[in-house]
């Protein structure tokens, strides 16, 4: 019969925490805002290309 695996120092994380998993860290307000100045260079870029295309 199988043994369970023993237990290591992430089964027990403190509840106070606002984290969920190991490995994640808590979220910041910088994380939603690198992601939409990623998306608005993107999209500049490509509506640049698209206009020098055209004409």
């Amino acid at each position: 019969m199988k043994t369970p695996p023993s237990e290591d120092r992430f089964d027990h994380v403190p509840p106070d925490l606002a984290r969920i998993g190991a490995h994640r860290a808590p979220r910041s307000a910088r994380n939603g805002l690198v992601g939409f100045a990623w998306s608005a260079l993107a999209t500049l870029v490509i509506v640049c290309a698209a206009m020098f295309t055209l004409v």
